[in-house]
């Protein structure tokens, strides 16, 4: 399914704590934990990460910024 909506009360929370971080620090939403990858090809890392975004929506997910509101 594709198509606009608005957020939800909890996205729309998120993107407002997320404007507040000082500059240069909007990466830091985007790491909740790191893996251990070594002994792994980046070929295989890339397919790993392609098959889970095709399995989870939300990792599909985009919020498009128009006027400064996603």
């Amino acid at each position: 399914m594709s198509g606009e909506a608005p957020l939800s009360h909890g996205q729309l929370f998120s993107w407002r704590e997320i404007e507040r971080y000082p500059p240069g620090w909007g990466h830091e939403a985007n790491l909740p934990s790191t893996w251990d990858l070594r002994g792994l090809s980046p070929d295989q890392v890339d397919r790993a990460l392609e098959r889970l975004v095709r399995r989870h929506e939300t990792l599909r997910t985009t919020f498009p910024v128009r006027d400064g509101v996603p």
